[in-house]
């Protein structure tokens, strides 16, 4: 475990160092546990460790010597869920007891009946809803 600990200088400015230990007495300084912020979202940390020195990859960040996966809070960038704008229209079929629903997804425009595909995507409920949005 990493703590950060916050001392007061003679000049009342605040310096604080990352070390592995909370023992070290010292009557001016602060303790809390710290960790590492890794932000990524896809690849979850690792640690290397190159020429006595550990690093936080992918982004080869440098760490203290003793950091172990535990220290580091990889903050995830929450997705939000954006419900597609869908809008679905009837037609009775005039040769059948069929009904053929148009489907608009995001301005696209789909048919349910044989027109549309042998149309190459265009058939009469297709134009008749492009007319009446006119």
């Amino acid at each position: 475990m990493l703590y950060e600990l916050i001392v007061k200088s003679k000049i009342n400015t605040y310096r604080s160092r990352i070390t592995s230990s909370n023992t070290i007495n010292i009557s001016n300084g602060i303790y809390r546990e710290f960790k590492y912020q890794y932000s990524h979202p896809i690849i979850p940390p690792s640690l290397v460790s190159l020429n006595d020195k550990k690093f936080i990859v992918p982004e080869w960040i440098e760490v203290h010597p003793n950091t172990e996966l535990t220290d580091i809070e990889w903050i995830k960038p929450i997705k939000e869920y954006v419900k597609p704008n869908i809008e679905i229209i009837e037609f009775k079929s005039s040769s059948s007891s069929e009904i053929h629903r148009v489907t608009i997804k995001d301005g696209k425009m789909k048919c349910s009946c044989m027109g549309f595909f042998r149309g190459r995507g265009k058939c009469k409920h297709t134009k008749e809803v492009e007319e009446s949005r006119k």
